[in-house]
C-alpha cells in the first residue's frame, strides 16, 4: 500500500516516480550545472540535482613536492650566477671605484650634488654670475662673461675649465670624472654630452676608463651631440647635432655624423686691426666682425623694405 507524502522527509519511491518535478527546479539544476560543469546523466534526469562535491583544501602535509627546477624562472638553491663553465664578460660584484678617482671626499661630492639640484638649478636664467660664483667655488676655473644656462649638469666642478665668454646650453651635460677644458668662445649646445668617462669592455670588474676631454676655442657642439672620452675637438670646428665624436676633429671643419667625420672647412673671418680691444670697441659701436660689408648691406636692404630674406628670383 502506498504511504502518502506528509511533507516531511525524502518523497516514496512510487511518488517520485508518479509527480514530475517542477520547473523551477529543472532550471535552477541546469544553472547550477553550467557553470560547475556537471552533466545530468539520462538515468538520473528524474531525481533531483545533487550539489558538486567540494574537495578538501590540501594540507602542507598532503600537498606533493615540487623540484625547484619544475617553477619557471627559478632559480635552484645553491645555484652560482655564473655556472661552471659558463662566460662571464663583466661582474659589477667586482667593480670598485679607484682612491682618490672623484679628486675631492665623498662629503664635498655629496654636497655638490645638493648645491646642483637646489641652488644651482633653482636660480633664475639670466643669473649667470651666480652660477659662476657656485662653480667657482667648488672649484671650477671659469672665465669672464660665461654662461651656464640652470639645467646643465657638471659631475665633479673641480675638473672642469671654461675659458671666457663661452655658452652652455640647458640640459647639457659635462659628466667630468676626467678633466673637461673648454676654450674660450665656445658654445655647448642644449642636451649635448661631453663624457669623460666610460668602462673598460676589457676587465670583467667593469672598471672606469676615463680620459680628458679637450674643446678648443671658439669651437661649437650642435645639439644632443656627444663627445667620448679622450677626445679633443680642434679650435674653429663643428659638431654637428645629434653626432658623436670617437675621434679626434681637426681644427676648422665641420664634423657631422656618428662616428662623426670632417666635412667641409668652415669659413673664418679676418681678425680686426688691433686684436681683441679692437673687436671689443667694434661690438659697442654695433659693429659686428662677423659680417662681412656685404652682408651687412644686405641685411640692412632687408630691414629698410620691410623683407624676412631676399626676394628669390621669378
Amino acid at each position: 500500500m502506498d504511504i502518502p507524502d506528509t511533507g516531511v522527509g525524502a518523497p516514496h519511491a512510487s511518488s517520485r516516480a508518479t509527480r514530475p518535478l517542477p520547473l523551477r527546479t529543472w532550471l535552477g539544476a541546469i544553472g547550477r550545472g553550467a557553470r560547475s560543469g556537471l552533466h545530468v546523466a539520462p538515468e538520473n534526469r528524474g531525481a533531483p540535482p545533487r550539489a558538486p562535491e567540494e574537495k578538501a583544501p590540501e594540507s602542507r602535509a598532503n600537498k606533493p613536492a615540487r623540484s625547484a627546477a619544475a617553477e619557471p624562472g627559478a632559480v635552484p638553491p645553491g645555484h652560482s650566477p655564473h655556472a661552471p663553465g659558463e662566460l662571464v664578460f663583466q661582474d659589477l660584484r667586482r667593480f670598485r671605484v679607484p682612491p682618490d678617482f672623484r679628486g675631492r671626499g665623498i662629503a664635498v661630492v655629496a654636497l655638490w650634488r645638493i648645491v646642483q639640484g637646489s641652488l644651482f638649478a633653482w636660480s633664475p636664467p639670466p643669473l649667470h654670475g651666480w652660477r659662476r660664483l657656485l662653480l667657482r667655488l667648488f672649484g671650477a676655473r671659469i672665465g669672464e662673461g660665461v654662461r651656464i644656462m640652470p639645467t646643465a649638469r657638471i659631475a665633479y666642478p673641480w675638473k672642469l675649465s671654461i675659458g671666457d665668454h663661452t655658452w652652455i646650453g640647458g640640459g647639457a651635460e659635462l659628466y667630468s670624472l676626467a678633466p673637461i677644458v673648454i676654450g674660450a668662445h665656445a658654445v655647448i649646445s642644449q642636451r649635448s654630452y661631453l663624457c669623460a668617462a666610460g668602462h673598460a669592455v676589457d676587465h670583467v670588474d667593469f672598471r672606469y676608463a676615463a680620459a680628458p676631454v679637450v674643446i678648443g676655442d671658439q669651437v661649437w657642439v650642435a645639439m644632443d651631440a656627444m663627445v667620448a672620452p679622450g677626445v679633443t675637438i680642434g679650435p674653429g670646428a663643428v659638431l654637428g647635432a645629434r653626432s658623436s665624436a670617437f675621434h679626434d676633429i681637426p681644427p676648422g671643419v665641420i664634423a657631422m655624423g656618428s662616428p662623426a667625420r670632417p666635412g667641409r672647412r668652415r669659413p673664418a673671418q679676418p681678425p680686426l686691426p688691433g686684436g681683441q680691444d679692437a673687436q671689443r670697441d667694434a661690438h659697442k659701436h654695433g659693429a659686428c666682425p662677423s659680417y662681412s660689408a656685404g652682408a651687412a648691406a644686405t641685411a640692412s636692404a632687408w630691414i629698410r623694405h620691410g623683407h624676412a630674406g631676399p626676394r628669390q628670383p621669378g
